[in-house]
């Protein structure tokens, strides 16, 4: 087959060979912006879905969050900041949940939370809840 022939036979596609293709969904990466024009949000989606890395900004321009979906379903490492820059979340997902370490800050850089999560059971401090007594209590 001549070289013209198998180019023509590739811009028509493989519908000319009689297997039809389906039509590629769309990507969409949606954008929103601070005052100013400062990047606010960076999201893409497939079909609609979530799909690819989601990050975000605050106003002064620091990281926000940085994360990634699949089809719909978070996974992989998650990140969030404080609009100091220090870190807030450091999460790891597989197909939409928790698996793996998982730590979390208070805004002054103060560990929070630290566990890692193995079979859908959280093993480690998840953090602590301010309790009131009796004493305490109005």
């Amino acid at each position: 087959m001549s070289a013209r022939m198998l180019a023509m036979l590739a811009a028509m596609g493989s519908a000319s060979l009689g297997t039809p293709r389906a039509p590629a969904p769309d990507v969409v990466v949606a954008r929103t912006f601070h005052a100013g024009g400062i990047p606010a949000t960076e999201r893409r989606y497939v079909g609609g879905v979530e799909d690819g890395r989601h990050r975000g900004w605050w106003p002064n321009g620091r990281p926000r969050f940085d994360y990634t979906y699949a089809h719909g379903l978070m996974t992989g490492r998650a990140l969030e900041w404080f609009p100091s820059g220090r870190p807030y979340r450091d999460f790891h997902y597989a197909a939409g949940h928790e698996s793996g370490r998982q730590r979390m800050w208070f805004a002054d850089g103060t560990l929070r939370a630290n566990y890692e999560v193995r079979d859908g059971r959280r093993y480690g401090l998840m953090g602590s809840k301010g309790c009131v007594t009796p004493e305490d209590a109005p």
